[in-house]
């Protein structure tokens, strides 16, 4: 359930409001706790409502959702301890309201005698108090410094964080002159709006979203304030948002620009609820084909064990029908033997018998005596060895009953493999069907194939104005790149950081001139190859300057290595954020700055640098994005293999934007 929209402060905002109308006075009449998938952390509470004159519905509280569905999920319901105590008190308990706490994502549900709060940030809580908000019981324990969530405790809200929606004209400005950060990175973190939202407002008003806040003028700073504003008091329009195949990517509330098809809803909890079912639903359908496979296993499994066994009964009867040959051959010197050791048994011991035998061996006397290896009192039994072949006949029967006796164990074990054939048959009919069946399921598809450019050898990718940008991958490519294709009307990024490559924007091939989001594109793929990445930096400037300002001409006295180069003249400086993605378009993987690849598709994971090593980091990439593909893509993304996608990042380590 990784990399699904999560809920912002002012999403929740707006849900707080629909669900106290629709649930207060609903009763509560079951609780139980539910992990879609295997790992602890994405465990949820789910909570069964009866609303009166509408039935049952389930309220879903998970690590970044809160949704409202009358809609099964799955059967597999579970209850630990947390679950069973709410269980227990909440059974029949009228709600009595639901409300936001401040602008934070934190949910608070109000019963008769108790408060229930969700907490749906980092990897979310749920805390259960009396009304004097003592911690009767929580789902995890945590401890910060000036904070405890554990029972008996009194329970103290997270720190509070600036609510926009309470802030007049004057505080805005004051607070947009004294950040230095991009437009759209402060009012999705550091005014909680979610970057949604944020890049909503400043497209309604025309504002560049990567610029610096403090750089905007006062009539600016007004005309962005007033498209936040409008957002609580413009009509509700809710909507989940489409991509090509009809998958829900996004919801909202509101009107607001989006690309992609809209499907308008009667309420936003329905666009919530519908948007986070679309998952459970593929939850569902990759465990019923995990079963399948599974199935399939099971059916290998058994014909494998089954082989073994025939390949032992097989050994077996080879083994009993060489030994009636030998018993055959020797027809006349075994009975011979049988008779005299009968006749001795009539005088003397079997021990006196058994020494006698073996001290003739030793003076070779008898040739007959040297096929008796051993004779065994408890059992009385002479143990015969003719020719390397071993068996067995027993004193008290006659030569005919010992032989009969390995003709039973022949026939039985041949009657034994004959079923066996017959069930191993059985068994393969039902793998060939069940095979078939998986295949019906999953169509086989090849990976599309990419025609071969002279570009490929180098970093590449085309930007959201479609023009190419190549990069050197080593020193040498760093020369050829600007000394071989970079021509006059190019331009050229750098960073001013050691390990940097040069990157060329291949503006002498188009007739338009480079956008400001070209720029900015390159900038940051110029930044993401450079050695910001490999140190952990999350940002860092970049620069583009003309071709004519790069040249090979050192001061004197200085020496320029291979790779390297001057640069005379302004540098047109662009502040980045280090952001890089893998997406997944028209049967294949794409690769470039998360900016240009989320314009492209939503079917894509972004990057950024962390401490992963990137053989790890490939795998989880590859995982994560399986989630977001319909069936016939998750076959295409199998036959993808693990290593292109590594050689494809940049740096040596990284972690996935969560």
């Amino acid at each position: 359930m990784q990399n699904t929209r999560k809920l912002t402060s002012f999403d929740l905002k707006i849900l707080a409001e629909e669900l106290d109308v629709k649930l207060k006075g609903a009763r509560v009449q079951k609780v139980f706790s539910f992990n879609p998938t295997e790992k602890k952390e994405d465990s949820e509470m789910h909570l069964l409502i009866h609303i009166p004159t509408h039935g049952t519905h389930r309220l879903v509280i998970g690590i970044d959702r809160i949704f409202l569905t009358k809609e099964p999920i799955l059967h597999d319901e579970s209850s630990g301890n947390f679950a069973l105590y709410l269980r227990k008190h909440l059974k029949s308990k009228r709600i009595t309201g639901i409300r936001q706490h401040n602008f934070d994502r934190v949910l608070i549900i109000e019963f008769e005698d108790n408060i229930l709060v969700c907490e749906v940030f980092a990897k979310s809580n749920l805390i259960f108090l009396d009304k004097e908000s003592k911690i009767l019981a929580l789902k995890t324990r945590k401890i910060w410094s000036g904070r405890a969530l554990k029972r008996g405790e009194e329970y103290l809200f997270p720190p509070a964080t600036e609510n926009i929606f309470s802030i007049d004209d004057e505080g805005f400005i004051n607070l947009m002159k004294k950040s230095d950060k991009r437009i759209v990175s402060y009012l999705s973190s550091g005014l909680s709006l979610g970057k949604e939202y944020a890049n909503a407002v400043c497209e309604m008003a025309k504002i560049n979203k990567t610029d610096v806040c403090s750089a905007l003028d006062e009539k600016q700073v007004n005309l962005l304030f007033e498209q936040i504003k409008g957002l609580i008091s413009v009509e509700k329009k809710p909507f989940v948002l489409e991509d090509e195949d009809k998958r829900m990517i996004d919801y909202y509330p509101l009107d607001v620009p989006t690309k992609g098809k809209r499907q308008f809803k009667e309420s936003f909890s329905d666009a919530v609820g519908q948007y986070y079912m679309q998952y459970y639903k593929i939850l569902r359908e990759q465990k019923e084909g995990k079963e399948e496979q599974g199935i399939i296993e099971k059916s290998e499994r058994i014909l494998e064990n089954q082989a073994k066994n025939r390949r032992k009964i097989e050994d077996k009867v080879e083994k009993v029908d060489k030994t009636i040959e030998k018993i055959k051959e020797n027809y006349g010197e075994l009975i011979g033997i049988l008779l005299d050791i009968n006749n001795a048994l009539l005088k003397i011991e079997i021990r006196e018998v058994k020494d006698k035998i073996l001290s003739a061996k030793k003076t070779a006397v008898d040739e007959n005596i040297k096929i008796i290896e051993n004779i065994d009192e408890k059992t009385k039994e002479i143990l015969f060895d003719v020719d390397g072949i071993k068996f067995r006949f027993s004193i008290n029967k006659t030569f005919e009953q010992n032989l009969a006796a390995y003709y039973d164990e022949s026939k039985k074990a041949k009657a034994k493999l004959v079923r066996l054939e017959t069930v191993q048959k059985q068994q393969e009919w039902v793998k060939e069907k069940q095979v078939e069946t998986h295949q019906k399921t999953v169509k086989k598809i090849k990976l599309a194939e990419i025609k071969k450019e002279w570009y490929h050898k180098f970093h590449w990718f085309f930007t959201s104005g479609n023009i190419l940008v190549i990069g050197g991958k080593t020193a040498q490519q760093n020369e050829e790149v600007i000394k071989k294709y970079a021509k006059d009307k190019d331009l050229v990024f750098h960073c001013d950081i050691a390990g940097s490559p040069f990157v060329v924007l291949k503006t002498s091939q188009v007739k338009n001139e480079a956008t400001k989001e070209d720029l900015y594109e390159a900038a940051v793929f110029s930044a993401v190859y450079s050695r910001a990445w490999r140190v952990g930096i999350g940002a860092i400037e970049s620069y583009w300057v003309e071709r004519e300002q790069v040249t090979k001409k050192a001061p004197s006295g200085e020496f320029i290595g291979t790779g390297s180069f001057m640069i005379y003249g302004k540098k047109n400086i662009i502040k980045t954020v280090l952001e890089y993605a893998v997406g997944f378009v028209d049967g294949r993987l794409i690769f470039g700055p998360a900016g240009v690849i989320e314009k492209m598709t939503s079917k894509c994971v972004v990057v950024v640098p962390g401490d992963v090593l990137k053989n790890k980091l490939a795998k989880e990439i590859k995982e994560v994005l399986a989630e977001k593909l319909n069936r016939e893509e998750k076959e295409i993304l199998r036959q993808v293999n693990v290593n292109y996608i590594e050689n494809s990042l940049p740096g040596l380590k990284g972690d996935i934007k969560r």
